[in-house]
């Protein structure tokens, strides 16, 4: 069973956000402004429920989705800053780089997206999941791989993370 519904950007920052990004950063922010004008930023709520003739070696009975349409590093700020919130997890996958008409590169923790994450007053993810071995974040150094996807961690004192085996 699946259940969508539309969120807006009110409920979703209700004290409102101002973006803190050094402008150093922003050099690229407009680069692909045009390409994306005709194609409004969009967030629906989704949440997935297993059809009851399944048990649960299918995955949890329930989980939830939230599909966000819009860039990302705002994107990222606005959700994790403004509501006093850190991710568990990041997972980089496909993010743009090169012909995807990214203005910045997710791959590179010294670029707009690693700011956000590490500058987060509430806290950083315990690890990075990418499709690749590109990721290039200093503050996460230990990698593991699974198939075709490598997982980067921070070196953790009492993490409740599990890494990959």
């Amino acid at each position: 069973m699946l259940t969508c519904q539309p969120i807006t950007q009110a409920e979703l920052v209700p004290t409102g956000w101002q973006p803190t990004i050094p402008a150093y950063l922003l050099v690229n922010y407009d680069k692909y402004a045009g390409m994306l004008a005709d194609r409004p930023p969009f967030v629906y709520w989704v949440v997935c429920q297993r059809k009851p003739n399944y048990d649960d070696s299918y995955g949890p009975a329930k989980f939830n989705l939230l599909y966000v349409c819009g860039e990302g590093v705002a994107t990222y700020q606005a959700l994790y800053w403004s509501n006093k919130l850190t991710a568990k997890a990041i997972a980089i996958i496909r993010p743009g780089t090169g012909f995807g008409f990214n203005w910045t590169n997710f791959r590179d923790g010294q670029q707009a997206l690693g700011y956000v994450v590490m500058k987060n007053p509430y806290g950083q993810p315990d690890c990075l999941i990418g499709a690749d071995q590109q990721l290039h974040w200093n503050s996460y150094s230990t990698m593991t791989r699974e198939g075709q996807f490598c997982q980067y961690t921070r070196e953790l004192e009492n993490s409740a993370f599990t890494t990959l085996t």
